[in-house]
Order: structure tokens, then C-alpha cells, then sequence
């Protein structure tokens, strides 16, 4: 999907491309993490694993989408097309997301 953003950045936004990926790579992932944790016993070195592993994978998620912005904003820089903006906006609300999920 990657190479979809930077190749055609209006049909990624139509078919929604940074949803599918969102929804497919990290947020299911997240759910599960946040649903172990709320069963968990909310301590000892189990729940400490998990939450460590859970804090692991936020971190490299928002490193992916930092990453992906970054490369996105420098292959876009001087043209303002909608949908390039659609696409980096869409990109930081996922960047927000991550950010709250962290606390």
C-alpha cells in the first residue's frame, strides 16, 4: 500500500487504501493487546510482558507512520493537491491515535 501513496495518492484516498491499512496491520492488533490487558490481573511480570510488548508495538507502529508521513510530505512538497492533503491528514489522525492509545 505503501507504494500506492506515493504512486497515486488520489486512488489511494478513493479506495480508502489508508484505512484498509490502519484496520489491517495495527488497529486489530491494538484491540487484542487492550483486550488482554483489561483481562489480565493488571500485575506481576505477566501483565508487565504484556504491557511492555503492547508499548513495543505502539512505538513501532507511530515509527512506521512517522516514517510513511515523512516520505509522503517530501514526495508532495510544493504540490497541494486535495487529495495529497487528504492523505497526510489521514495519516496523522492515525499518528494521534497511536499517541493516545500510548497513555
Amino acid at each position: 500500500l505503501e507504494e500506492l501513496f506515493l504512486r497515486d495518492p488520489v486512488f489511494a484516498i478513493q479506495k480508502d487504501a489508508d484505512q484498509l491499512l490502519w484496520k489491517t496491520l495495527f488497529y486489530g492488533r491494538i484491540e487484542e493487546f487492550r483486550g488482554a490487558l483489561r483481562k489480565s490481573s493488571h500485575e506481576g511480570e505477566e501483565f508487565q510482558a504484556l504491557r511492555d510488548t503492547y508499548l513495543n508495538f505502539l512505538a513501532e507502529a507511530s515509527n512506521y507512520y512517522e516514517g510513511l508521513h515523512r516520505r509522503l510530505s517530501q514526495q508532495y512538497h510544493g504540490d497541494s493537491g486535495e487529495e495529497k492533503n487528504a492523505l497526510l491528514y489521514r495519516l496523522s489522525i492515525c499518528l494521534g491515535d497511536l499517541a493516545r492509545y500510548k497513555t
